[in-house]
């Protein structure tokens, strides 16, 4: 029975990777059908997180996987609306390596040679948020026409791209550790 419980985790983060095609897809077609689908995205990368840990279906596949889709969601959302909205190319080029690096250093073989710990930390999870709304505000902007909305997605991502920072450090120590 555990099994199929992480198999469900697993497929539902999945099918979130997968989403970044039909993001494609549905920028071409209505800003609304994208503001959904990336809704839908942040919902379900909070329910597979809770389900696995309600169920105990918590894996070291799960572990690198779940934060590889959001990154491939994120860096994939921010690269289809570079087209759309100029600064964002930039902050695409600024967000890269850092969100590059944090999929290097939770590789499962890596884990052990480097002594980090790869585990999820707070402030990941709470960048993921910031991500998903920075994508959904952009998205919101777009549907309205509204460049002030579209201003203000840009600034939560530019904020993003610190938080990679102090997501990326904290697998090495605390970065606001006082001592």
């Amino acid at each position: 029975m555990k099994a199929v419980k992480i198999l469900i985790v697993n497929l539902i983060t999945a099918m979130r990777g997968a989403s970044i095609f039909f993001l494609a897809y549905l920028l071409s077609i209505h800003y609304l059908a994208a503001l959904g689908l990336v809704a839908v995205f942040a919902l379900s990368d909070k329910v597979d997180g809770w389900l696995a840990g309600y169920w105990n279906a918590q894996t070291k596949f799960g572990a690198f996987f779940d934060p590889f889709v959001d990154k491939v969601f994120y860096l994939g959302g921010l690269f289809l609306l570079t087209s759309l909205v100029q600064p964002l190319g930039e902050i695409f080029r600024q967000t890269f390596w850092p969100e590059f690096s944090l999929v290097i250093i939770r590789i499962p073989p890596l884990d052990k040679k480097l002594g980090i710990q790869p585990p999820a930390t707070q402030y990941g999870k709470f960048k993921m948020g910031c991500q998903s709304f920075a994508l959904i505000e952009i998205l919101l902007g777009l549907l309205l026409r509204r460049p002030d909305i579209i201003t203000t997605g840009i600034y939560i991502a530019w904020g993003c791209i610190f938080l990679s920072f102090l997501s990326f450090y904290s697998h090495f120590e605390d970065p606001l550790k006082t001592a």
